[in-house]
């Protein structure tokens, strides 16, 4: 990844610029409908993983079905010899399964800096470059640290796709967290992610730090 960007109201860009003060986000936070266009999503953190089944025997030897039939917790079909049922005929049974990721902290950052992501996030009027990212993130793990006690998981790219995944016949895919449907995508986005270690409900936090100041500077837009 060459770049990091954050696009913000130059009010709260220029604050990060000065003072170094920015908010951290959580990913459940982002499911609401108070936030601009492209940020609130009802969606963020879930998934679903879906199966369709046109017809299953407990005497046919289909490891596959019954695998399906245990995972999405139909039962333990592991070993089903003899229960003599069958599913067939013109339907099928559909198996759904919700995923859905545990609440953590986000920075939302953008892998490029283009006028064109502006279209994508109302309210965004300038753009910041994160030119130190490595001591960006560490500053912002400490100051996270003081409040509540996380793990930092990296930045990823954000993967746009649609919330309905076709089950892959293994286990329920890539995890949640890092996927956006697809409307998103001409954001570019990047995650920095910490996860909470203990079991506590997390909000949104304002970080106030001087020396994240020396970590970026104004991204002149062209």
């Amino acid at each position: 990844m060459d770049g990091f960007f954050r696009y913000q109201s130059k009010k709260y860009n220029d604050s990060l610029l000065r003072s170094g003060n920015l908010r951290i986000g959580t990913l459940y936070d982002f499911r609401k409908s108070e936030h601009k266009r492209g940020v609130a999503d009802s969606y963020e953190g879930k998934k679903f993983v879906s199966h369709k089944i046109d017809s299953f025997s407990s005497e046919d030897n289909d490891p596959v079905g019954r695998k399906a039939l245990t995972d999405f917790g139909m039962g333990d079909f592991s070993n089903c010899d003899g229960l003599g049922f069958r599913i067939q005929g013109s339907g099928s049974l559909t198996l759904r399964q919700n995923v859905e990721s545990q609440d953590c902290f986000i920075l939302s950052l953008s892998a490029v800096c283009s006028s064109k992501v502006f279209a994508q996030l109302e309210g965004s009027e300038t753009c910041v470059e994160i030119i130190k990212p490595q001591g960006f993130i560490a500053r912002l793990t400490k100051a996270i640290t003081t409040k509540v006690l996380v793990k930092y998981h990296g930045i990823h790219a954000v993967e746009y796709t649609d919330a309905d995944e076709v089950w892959n016949q293994q286990d329920w895919g890539g995890a949640p967290v890092t996927k956006k449907r697809t409307k998103f995508s001409g954001q570019y986005e990047l995650r920095a992610i910490w996860t909470p270690v203990n079991t506590v409900e997390i909000e949104p936090l304002i970080i106030d730090d001087k020396k994240l100041t020396k970590c970026v500077r104004e991204c002149l837009i062209r």
